[in-house]
């Protein structure tokens, strides 16, 4: 086994927290941007950030997994990472709908 990457005891917590903290603010700030068609770019961009950044930590922990790294490494990033792939990869396509709804219900409303 080789020499751990940081103080598992310490350290292990903090990429999951971090991650968790920073998903919770994403999904807060894109309820009520979602809603009211505001902000897409942005949004968006941030949305795929998060993805990417997800990706990243997954391929991190399965580096740590395949170089030896002890369990607390490679969990402590894969966890986070596998989560957030998944989680904000399935509700990218719900984000998108609520968009076009919201420019849908803006379009109507010009109608009137």
């Amino acid at each position: 086994m080789s020499e751990p990457w940081f103080e598992v005891s310490y350290w292990a917590w903090m990429p999951g927290t971090l991650f968790g903290i920073w998903s919770g603010i994403v999904g807060s700030a894109c309820g009520p941007l979602v809603a009211g068609g505001k902000a897409k770019k942005l949004v968006m961009a941030i949305w795929f950030a998060t993805i990417v950044f997800s990706i990243g930590l997954l391929i991190v922990a399965v580096y740590a997994l395949l170089s030896g790294q002890p369990y607390g490494v490679w969990y402590s990033l894969g966890l986070p990472g596998l989560l957030g792939t998944f989680l904000f990869s399935i509700l990218t396509p719900v984000i998108l709908n609520r968009y076009r709804e919201a420019e849908r219900r803006s379009m109507s409303a010009q109608d009137l």
